[in-house]
């Protein structure tokens, strides 16, 4: 993925992540709400690549296709955990649907659950804990085999020993595909292969995290010791921040 700006200042001016490879831009824009900065990516840049092509080219119902998103709070429907899955791709077989929940460690709490693959979730998913629920759209979004896996806040509304657990089925769902991570936990980009720092739209640092986090005077290195300030027994809280 590629992004080509054409003015000064823009969220992304310059991105590059190669395919294959786990990525977490910690960015927001000063003066702009949360999502805002973000929304106008597209509208400013001259284009933006995925495998060479420009987006704005892509038909959008291929450009979904070739994604997959796991959001913050998770959206279940009153059906079974089986249907929930297969919501994903309609004409996946019930032995995919399986393999999707092997795949990110689900099968073993629904294999415990009276009804199995066939236990009712109600109505958005309240039969179930919100660990349980994020590993069903976790399955969700990896039966559809996407190019392009983004996780938005995925563990950032559970509990330390749920986040746990979310965080890694998302290791498992991340494999062998390009990952975007957008997340205010360290523990949640730990795993990422490569970080990216912006300041006013341009990349100041790049690199994996225990290189940023070694280099002094680094802006993510100074985040991570103002958390450690702050939380000195946790590198949870990392915030998405406009860096001064």
């Amino acid at each position: 993925m590629e992004s080509h700006a054409i003015s000064m200042g823009e969220a992304l001016k310059g991105l590059r992540v190669q395919r294959g490879v786990r990525g977490w831009v910690p960015t927001a824009t000063r003066k702009e709400g949360p999502g805002e900065g973000s929304g106008r990516v597209v509208r400013r840049a001259n284009k933006i690549l995925l495998d060479g092509d420009n987006l704005r080219k892509l038909c959008p119902d291929e450009l979904r296709g070739m994604c997959s998103l796991v959001s913050q709070e998770p959206v279940l429907f009153d059906g079974t955990i089986s249907d929930n899955i297969r919501y994903g791709r309609l004409d996946a077989t019930q032995q995919e649907i399986n393999d999707a929940a092997r795949k990110v460690g689900a099968w073993q709490f629904i294999s415990s659950l009276p009804e199995g693959m066939q236990t009712r979730v109600g109505d958005r998913g309240l039969q179930l804990s919100g660990g349980q629920k994020q590993r069903v759209a976790i399955a969700r979004a990896v039966i559809r085999k996407p190019t392009v896996m983004l996780f938005d806040e995925a563990t950032s509304a559970l509990d330390n020993i749920h986040e746990e657990e979310v965080q890694h089925a998302l290791d498992l769902a991340s494999e062998g595909l390009t990952t975007i991570t957008i997340a205010h936990r360290l523990s949640t980009v730990k795993n990422c292969d490569r970080i990216i720092v912006l300041d006013e739209g341009r990349i100041v640092e790049e690199g994996a995290p225990d290189e940023l986090l070694a280099k002094e005077g680094g802006r993510f290195q100074r985040v991570g010791v103002e958390v450690l300030s702050l939380h000195p027994f946790s590198l949870t809280y990392v915030f998405v921040l406009a860096l001064q």
